[in-house]
């Protein structure tokens, strides 16, 4: 149940299946804990009045990949209703420029080589294991990406 206060800083819905207008809401607190409440198509709309743009963004059923890539630029944690794998969702990995110093570079480029990290998508599978990411072309025509709370 939510108190007023909780502080909710994400909302991913998914329409209830055969009840048009009708969306999950699963909402992300800032201590961390993620709480589902039904609302409808009305709802929706007030919260987007009340609370801008950011609630638009957060609160957007059937999201494209090019409002998903927008948030993923943003800093958001994206995964799509389709995927199989429960814990799977993509992140942005910013560009960085170090030293190596450990494994696996070392034996690769030797140790101080200078390295300049370049920005990309990484996946996070259900393994808890992170690989570089792209998408497929059933990725990129899907209209069932949702922003996964921190």
């Amino acid at each position: 149940m939510l108190e007023d206060g909780d502080g909710v800083i994400g909302c991913c819905l998914s329409e209830i299946h055969g009840k048009p207008g009708l969306y999950e809401c699963l909402l992300g607190t800032s201590d961390g804990r993620e709480v589902g409440v039904l609302v409808d198509s009305a709802a929706i709309a007030r919260m987007a009045d009340e609370f801008g743009q950011a609630v638009k963004d957060y609160a957007k059923p059937n999201m494209t990949f090019s409002d998903a890539l927008k948030l993923i630029k943003d800093g958001h944690r994206l995964r799509r209703a389709g995927w199989n794998g429960k814990g799977m969702f993509v992140f942005l990995v910013g560009g960085s420029n170090f030293k190596v110093n450990r494994e696996p570079l070392l034996s690769i480029l030797g140790e101080g080589a200078d390295v300049t990290y370049r920005p990309h998508i990484d996946i996070s599978h259900p393994d808890g294991t992170v690989s570089v990411w792209q998408p497929s072309m059933g990725d990129v025509l899907a209209h069932d990406w949702e922003i996964v709370p921190l």
